[in-house]
Order: structure tokens, then sequence, then C-alpha cells
């Protein structure tokens, strides 16, 4: 078992209450990215929904987890399709609401050769404030999870979600902290922490490793847990370390993986799995990811992630 680290929702409505905004992914492939001033051949392969934290709650919620999403979209010919997505995976959205006269969320993906990704992310504008709403949801449910862009305000879910019993779990990225002092804080706001190796590297100077991930867990959290890319991931906790060297496959892709990772670590260790079982289910629906454009356009179903682990030595 996971010691301490999640209480089962019981009676509570939601296993996981996610905050984020869904967003239109617009994807373009090409040999390279154009330097500056240079035009590049490539195509448009087409647009899907998307966003990192509704990423993460539509495989949590495929994967069995009861989840509630609270965010925005805009009132654009996006936020139908975006909505409708929502439903298809299973996801309670009675709390996304729309902007007037707001743009949904967008993002351009551009895909390598490799199936690896650079972005560029534009939000809603302006960021609204949630309050009781989200409050609210955050005590019906085992877990809430975001990506802290605003410390403030993060920290304020937090200290709701600790007052009601209800774990935090956090996905980290270099633009979410201003400084060390921030990240100190941000740290201390999160039971379980989820970040990739080079987000790792850029926020603490040094590589992941059970050493370096260990000293973190003085700030706060629980477990630390670093995916790794095609070379599988790392947990540590306090009582315990776990990796998996992954599931490889080519990559057409990568867009969605981290998300997808994070939501089947929670939906497995949700049921009462330890840690070596939590990551290597994790890593196995990850792998299924990376085999099509789009974010979610391949995230696997229970059954799918299960036939993979029996055919794995």
């Amino acid at each position: 078992m996971v010691p301490h680290l999640f209480s089962a929702a019981g009676s509570r409505p939601y296993d996981l209450t996610v905050l984020g905004d869904p967003c239109m992914d617009f994807f373009f492939t090409a040999p390279r990215l154009p330097l500056t001033g240079e035009k590049c051949l490539g195509r448009m392969p087409g647009s899907f929904s998307g966003g990192s934290e509704t990423n993460m709650a539509c495989a949590a919620s495929r994967l069995g987890l009861r989840v509630a999403l609270c965010g925005h979209v805009g009132d654009d010919r996006h936020a139908d399709h975006l909505l409708e997505d929502l439903q298809l995976f299973g996801i309670d959205s009675a709390h996304v609401m729309r902007l007037p006269g707001t743009a949904s969320a967008s993002a351009m993906v551009f895909i390598a050769v490799d199936g690896e990704k650079s972005l560029i992310y534009s939000p809603l504008s302006p960021a609204p404030v949630l309050g009781e709403r989200l409050a609210g949801l955050i005590g019906q449910s085992g877990v809430f999870f975001s990506a802290p862009y605003e410390l403030t305000r993060f920290l304020a879910y937090s200290d709701i979600a600790r007052g009601a019993g209800t774990d935090v779990a956090v996905d980290l990225e270099p633009a979410m902290v201003a400084d060390q002092a921030a990240y100190h804080r941000l740290l201390r706001g999160a039971d379980l922490v989820f970040c990739n190796a080079d987000s790792f590297h850029r926020l603490n100077g040094i590589s992941a490793n059970v050493d370096n991930m260990r000293a973190l867990l003085a700030f706060g959290p629980r477990l630390i847990v670093v995916t790794l890319g095609d070379q599988g991931a790392l947990c540590v906790g306090r009582e315990a370390v776990a990796s998996h060297p992954g599931f490889r496959r080519p990559a057409v892709d990568t867009t969605g993986a981290g998300d997808c990772f994070a939501g089947a670590f929670l939906a497995c260790a949700l049921r009462g799995a330890g840690l070596d079982q939590a990551l290597t289910y994790a890593c196995a629906a990850a792998s299924f990811t990376v085999s099509s454009i789009g974010a979610r356009s391949a995230y696997p179903q229970p059954h799918e992630v299960s036939g993979l682990l029996l055919q794995s030595p």
C-alpha cells in the first residue's frame, strides 16, 4: 500500500477534482522548427481537444475514477467541441463555465520527426476567480489536482483541501515559480508532485535521482514522481522508492503522455496499489499515447492497459 498517501474517497461524490481550462490544440508537423525569419514546409494534421490538466482528468476518468473538472471555456466555436469531448471521457463538466466575449484557451503544437513537441499556449484572458464553486468541489473529492501557475491562489485551495481531508497533487513546471522561495512554498502546499526530468533539472539545478528527490520531501510532499521520457519513471516517497524502465513504442506524438501518466498513476493508487504497481500501471498507460497525433487520441481503455501488463514479464 502507499502509506498514508491517499484516503479512500468513500462516500464523497468524486475521487478526483481537477482545476484547469480545456484547450484547443492546433497541430503542425515539420522536419524541424524554423529559424528566425525562415519558412519551413510542413503539414497540419488537425486540431484536437487538449489542456494539460484536462488531459489528466480524461485519463483518470477513462481508467475508472469519478472525476470533476472545474474551469472555463470561451464562447467561441471551439467551446462546444471541448465540452462534448469531456462528456465522451465521462468527466463531470457541470462546473466548466462559458465566459462571454472570450476565446477558449488554445495552443499551437509543433511535432518533430521523433514525436517530441514544442508548443505556444494562449490561456483564457482574464483568468477568472473560482472561489466557493471550487472550494465546494474540493471538499467532495479524495484528491485535488492542479497545475499551480498562480501560487497565492493555489495555496489557498491547498489549505481548503487539507482542511477537508483532501490530498493535493500538482504537476510542476519551471514557469510556475518565480524564485526558490516560491518553489519551496509551492512544495509545502502539495502532497504528491509530478514533473518531468527536464523540469526537475531546471527547477533544482540537479538531475532527478533518489537522493535529490528525497531531499525535496523535507519541504512537505509525501511523494515525488519524475517521468523520464522513454526511460520510464522514478518515484520517491518517505517510506518507499520505485522505478520502472517504461514500455517503449515508436513515437508519433508525445503530447499528453505525461498527463496520461499522472491520471493513470492516481487511478491505480486510489484503488490501493503500492508504489511499484501504480508506477508500472502509469508507464503502461502512457505508452499507448504516443502512437497517434493529438493528446488524447490514443488514451487507452482499462482492458488495454491490463492486456499490456499481462504480456510483460
